[in-house]
């Protein structure tokens, strides 16, 4: 388990300030160029996840992103704590019957990695909640 972190993070109020705040291991960071508004506005983002669909020969389309993310100073205090932000796309496809079944064993795959997933986001929450 790595020490406990803080960033100072540039914010704007009518003017820039710098807040330190803590920083889990598995934020990214901050950029320069991405100032938050206010201090409400801060977001932890950790690196996506993409599970992805395959049918034919064509490429793989993404179709679920999941981001730890969490919103320490957010007015909706369920946002505070750390979280599992899913983003679900998929494009429309013309599917045979036997692309159908193949679609269904990939959900089937991607049902099982949903779960390693969510175990591993619970490990890498409660560390965080445990420094």
């Amino acid at each position: 388990m790595s020490a406990a972190r803080t960033v100072t993070v540039p914010v704007l109020v009518r003017s820039v300030r710098s807040v330190v705040v803590p920083e889990p291991s598995w934020c990214l960071g901050h950029p320069e160029a991405r100032h938050p508004e206010a201090q409400v506005d801060l977001t932890h983002e950790g690196s996506p996840i993409s599970l992805d669909l395959r049918l034919g020969d064509e490429e793989p389309q993404p179709f679920l992103t999941l981001t730890p993310v969490s919103h320490p100073y957010s007015t909706a205090e369920e946002r505070r704590e750390p979280f599992v932000s899913v983003s679900v796309e998929l494009d429309d496809m013309a599917c045979s019957p036997a692309e159908l079944l193949l679609l269904a064993d990939q959900f089937a795959e991607h049902a099982a990695g949903l779960r390693a997933w969510a175990r591993y986001f619970s490990t890498l929450i409660s560390n965080e909640a445990g420094r």
